[in-house]
């Protein structure tokens, strides 16, 4: 279920850069790094290192506009973190919604 909300997020913020853009990505990340759409939520570190190492620093807002994504999606306030990458705001919803009320 969670993995579901981390794809939808993908989708959504890679948009940032156009469809054709984030067809490339995904052909690219499954091409060049052996991550196909479905294992990208069970793979983000490879997945953030392989963008970072298409965008540069660009991938720090590409990563932004999937955590803003992803927060929306699980309806949790989003707060931006001038270190954080991908992964940690994953592991942060993730951690965020196990916690008890």
């Amino acid at each position: 279920m969670f993995d579901d909300y981390v794809r939808k997020a993908i989708d959504s913020g890679l948009a940032i850069i156009g469809e054709t853009g984030k067809g490339f990505v995904y052909y690219y990340m499954e091409s060049q790094h052996s991550i196909p759409v479905a294992d990208m939520p069970k793979r983000i570190e490879a997945f953030h290192n392989a963008l970072q190492g298409t965008f540069g620093y660009g991938s720090k807002i590409i990563e932004k506009f999937i955590a803003i994504n992803l927060y929306g999606e699980l309806s949790l306030g989003f707060t931006e973190h001038k270190d954080w990458t991908l992964m940690n705001y994953v592991d942060n919803a993730k951690k965020v919604l196990e916690e008890p009320e």
